[in-house]
């Protein structure tokens, strides 16, 4: 169906049949494109007599195919653009000049000028089809790139209830490929040859170091604290989060997780043997902290500092995901400042535009000074973003 309607036919071999002239004709054809300097007119005279190998020129072209990049063919008005594109590879750039090569060449052959008119277009006709074709099996990984990136730059909290699922399901397609490039990376690291090894080794090949032995350095997973605020203005990105540091614990960084609303509790062992999404789903219902409760900053910090003091040391990055709205409670900014101070480094994601931190009960600008990174997450590419960073693959 794509074929009849760009023109196409599956058979160009029956028109060749028609395109056949004798020994001498031919002679005389491919003499008169050599004398007037043709050579892409007795490429495409050879391929409509037959020439070009197995197949012709329905071979020719699907072989072209292959070396026309179509990653940007997308829509119908693109047809004819990668059409030429195809032909050019072809060798046919020039097809409808040389077909009028061809039939000025066969004056005095009249029985041979509409077989050779009707084999030009029929060409083109066919590659048009072919390039169809592969729009229309494209067309359905093109709209899921666009529903992708769409998703990815809608801020969360414009996300309907319809598109979580498709939004959950991106999240888990990055720490799929996150996790790849963890062990991509760590297994380009190989660290520095192990001279004493490898002679040991050679010993069992008469002396000959047939594999080498390297010393790997210890390279230690980041170690991460996570302090996220579960409350409701909250609950979408913090979803989002927490099931993708866990989807990463063991391969890209070891994780801790501590969630409040008011008050603040470990939750690292609501993921132990359990699907991250279920586990953040039973987290989001209270089962490890009252998610009801009024949002408190500072007494989360008061909480973090006294009771898990133990999670934090140089070699902790604690992130904290909230908006800092704290309902006009003291924000504790001494406690943060004792968060850095022991800590690697403080980083904290706000899902809240830069503009609007510090503004009505907002503490965000209070903590600023003590946190050496912060970042708007607004939407999933920025989440992921951060993410990179922070499992240093950015």
């Amino acid at each position: 169906q794509v074929f009849d309607a760009y023109g196409g036919t599956a058979a160009l071999g029956d028109l060749q049949s028609l395109v056949q002239p004798s020994s001498a004709e031919r002679a005389r054809i491919e003499a008169k494109l050599r004398a007037e300097s043709r050579p892409e007119a007795l490429t495409a005279f050879a391929l409509a007599v037959g020439g070009g190998g197995a197949g012709g020129v329905e071979a020719t072209l699907a072989e072209a195919l292959h070396r026309v990049d179509l990653s940007r063919l997308e829509q119908r008005i693109q047809v004819g653009f990668f059409t030429q594109r195809l032909l050019a590879a072809a060798g046919l750039g020039e097809l409808d000049a040389d077909v009028a090569a061809i039939l000025d060449a066969t004056e005095g052959l009249p029985e041979l000028r509409e077989p050779f008119s009707r084999w030009g277009r029929a060409v083109r006709g066919h590659a048009r089809a072919l390039i169809a074709l592969e729009l229309e099996r494209r067309r359905p990984l093109a709209r899921e790139r666009f529903r992708a990136e769409q998703l990815a730059t809608t801020p969360f909290a414009a996300i309907p209830v319809h598109d979580r699922a498709a939004l959950e399901a991106e999240v888990r397609r990055f720490a799929e490929r996150l996790k790849d490039r963890a062990r991509a990376r760590r297994h380009r690291f190989r660290g520095r040859l192990d001279v004493p090894r490898t002679l040991r080794a050679s010993l069992r090949t008469g002396g000959v170091p047939f594999h080498l032995r390297f010393r790997r350095p210890r390279r230690e997973r980041p170690r991460v604290v996570v302090v996220a605020d579960i409350s409701d203005s909250m609950r979408t990105v913090s979803r989002l989060f927490l099931s993708l540091v866990h989807s990463l614990h063991e391969v890209v960084f070891d994780a801790r997780s501590f969630v409040f609303a008011g008050r603040l509790a470990e939750a690292t062992e609501a993921f132990a043997g359990r699907d991250a999404n279920q586990a953040v789903e039973s987290i989001l219902r209270g089962e490890v902290v009252p998610v009801a409760a009024m949002t408190d900053y500072g007494a989360a910090l008061s909480d973090l500092v006294a009771f898990h003091r133990d999670a934090i040391d140089r070699r902790t990055t604690v992130v904290v995901l909230g908006d800092a709205r704290s309902n006009r409670t003291a924000p504790r900014v001494e406690l943060l400042a004792w968060l850095r101070a022991h800590a690697h480094r403080v980083i904290w994601l706000n899902p809240e535009l830069e503009g609007v931190w510090g503004s009505g009960d907002s503490a965000m600008r209070a903590y600023l000074p003590h946190i050496d990174e912060a970042h708007s997450v607004r939407d999933l590419r920025s989440l992921r973003t951060a993410v990179e960073r922070l499992a240093g693959l950015a």
